[in-house]
């Protein structure tokens, strides 16, 4: 596989909302999300304090930063709205991120709610797969589903 295609279908996994989650899954999306922005966090400090590191590189590395930012921040919206369709709502309850206390509310409600029948209409995703071809052009095959 080749590495801009690697990088195309890791964006589409973590970006495509078209499936369900789970509860347990919805913790573990959580928690990469967070220990991705955690470690570039973390990183930060050590490279700001570095001695041999001008102010232009500052400068680059901050515009690096915000880009990385925004993508890591938009991540959050699908996670929460493959969530929302495990309880029977529309994922569009997902722009609730961009409330002041709207995502504190999501994630209460993901991680504390179970799925719901209604729910059900979309498939399940139970886990990432690595797909050799697309099917018919679609993106479905980019997840394991179950129905």
């Amino acid at each position: 596989m080749k590495p801009l295609e690697a990088l195309g279908r890791l964006a589409l996994a973590v970006y495509y909302p078209q499936v369900r989650t789970g509860r347990a899954v919805f913790a573990a999306e959580l928690a990469l999300w967070a220990a991705a922005g955690l470690s570039v966090w973390g990183l930060l400090d050590p490279i700001a304090d570095a001695e041999w590191i001008s102010d232009a590189m500052l400068v680059r590395i901050a515009q690096v930063v915000a880009v990385l930012a925004g993508f890591w921040n938009a991540a959050l919206f699908p996670i929460c709205a493959r969530r929302l369709h495990d309880l029977g709502l529309s994922g569009s309850w997902a722009l609730l991120n961009a409330v002041p206390g709207g995502t504190i509310a999501l994630l209460v409600l993901g991680l504390a709610v179970p799925g719901r029948r209604a729910g059900r209409v979309w498939p399940e995703r139970v886990g990432f797969a690595v797909a050799d071809e697309f099917a018919d052009g679609r993106l479905g095959r980019l997840y394991n589903t179950r129905n």
